[in-house]
């Protein structure tokens, strides 16, 4: 299973994707709550790690947004 796939597996999986999508209709409401679940998550990484593994986990998601993205878009017929 390449990255992709594994990756859109566990946003399945996710039990904050079911619940939005559960109506098919993603609301204002809806993208604001999970982007403090998010904020919320980030601040706790910020405390665990050490100053590298954050920076490093950072990254990681600064890359995965990128790739959302572009997939997006290339399915959209971005060229």
């Amino acid at each position: 299973m390449g990255i992709v796939e594994k990756l859109d597996e566990l946003v399945q999986k996710s039990a904050s994707f079911q619940k939005i999508m559960e109506d098919g209709v993603v609301e204002d409401h809806e993208v604001e709550e999970q982007a403090k679940r998010v904020e919320t998550l980030l601040a706790e990484l910020e405390r665990t790690l050490s100053p590298v593994d954050f920076e490093r986990a950072a990254e990681f998601m600064a890359e995965l947004s990128v790739l959302q993205v572009i997939l997006r878009y290339n399915q959209m017929g971005g060229r």
